[in-house]
């Protein structure tokens, strides 16, 4: 029997394995131990694709039908990354069916589905969370999205298709806005293992460039919401929310990886954990508006209170660059 390991044969002695099942789980244990730990991936025998997962087939074909075994392994990155994938293309599915916007009997399942989901993201939030500290701040947002989503499937039966436009298009958007978390999650977890230093230049100045394109768009949200076109101006909302997001994990990444003194620095007077309280309190009330339904309260919130946070933030990001982050580097 030939054994490959991403791409490498190595020599295994066998001796009281009986079939495919014990050889895999016994590499298994072995590459877990080791000082950079890997999991398996992906398990092939004799050309064939078999799923880690399928206890039964690989108890079925014994020591002797083996010519071939090949494993894929990664580490606790390329897993975590892998099931954040695996978990945006069940989420397709879901949209696919969404959009055909006619009773399938896969929505039966899709509530358990999605808690599935949330245990996964849970548990990556907690594997990185102390070591990548802009990872808490997506999955608080992540959690918030799933809420909704879950909210929205709870009712959902086969009388209620076809979908109400608004209900679909809720759907859908949320449905979006989830995949967009988990982009960012894969991002962020992609570049844990290079020198987080590198680069930092780069990030602040694509948050400017984030809050300086969205500065005119937020403009226009009370104009917008005024001449009927609400969803242009849920859009500009939405890429509100996710700037702050973006803004607050970048102060997060200062505080706990380059180890910057945010504290010294204030926003309209205020620390930089009063003021992210104050506009995250802010975004909450957006948010409850934006449930609502009730555009006035919208078009002021952004007006009075978010453009303005927004300067601040701006302001605040080009001081932090060119006095603390010189030095930093």
């Amino acid at each position: 029997m030939k054994i490959v390991i991403n791409g490498e044969e190595i020599p295994v002695e066998i001796e009281n394995e009986k079939n495919a099942y014990d050889v895999v789980v016994g590499l298994s244990e072995y590459l877990g131990k080791l000082e950079q730990q890997q999991f398996v991936v992906s398990v092939s025998i004799n050309g064939k694709e078999f799923s880690y997962a399928d206890e039964k087939g690989l108890k079925d074909t014994t020591i002797d039908k083996i010519g071939l075994l090949e494993l894929e392994t990664s580490d606790v990155v390329g897993v975590s990354i892998l099931s954040l994938k695996q978990i945006s293309l069940y989420l397709d599915f879901i949209a696919v069916i969404v959009e055909k916007n006619i009773w399938d009997d896969s929505l039966i399942k899709v509530a358990d589905s999605l808690e599935w989901m949330k245990q996964g993201l849970d548990q990556i939030a907690t594997l990185f969370g102390k070591s990548i500290g802009m990872i808490l701040p997506i999955h608080r947002k992540f959690c918030t999205r799933f809420d909704m989503i879950t909210g929205l499937f709870k009712d959902i039966i086969e009388d209620s298709f076809p979908l109400e436009s608004d209900f679909k298009s809720e759907i859908e958007f949320t449905l979006k806005d989830i995949k967009g978390l988990l982009d960012e999650i894969i991002n962020v977890i992609s570049s844990s293992s290079l020198d987080r230093n590198k680069g930092t230049g780069e990030k602040i100045d694509d948050v400017i460039k984030m809050l300086d394109e969205l500065i005119p768009e937020l403009n226009k949200v009370p104009v917008l919401f005024q001449s009927g076109n609400d969803r242009k101006a849920m859009d500009n909302i939405q890429c509100l929310a996710n700037t702050i997001e973006s803004s607050i994990s970048l102060f997060v990444f200062f505080r706990d990886n380059l180890k910057i003194y945010i504290d010294k620095y204030t926003v309209n007077d205020k620390s930089f954990e009063e003021f992210f309280t104050t506009i995250t309190g802010n975004l909450r009330e957006l948010m409850t508006a934006m449930g609502n339904n009730d555009s006035v309260m919208m078009g002021d919130l952004v007006e009075y209170e978010f453009i303005p946070n927004i300067v601040e933030i701006r302001n605040l990001l080009i001081k932090i660059k060119e006095e603390t982050f010189v030095s930093v580097n």
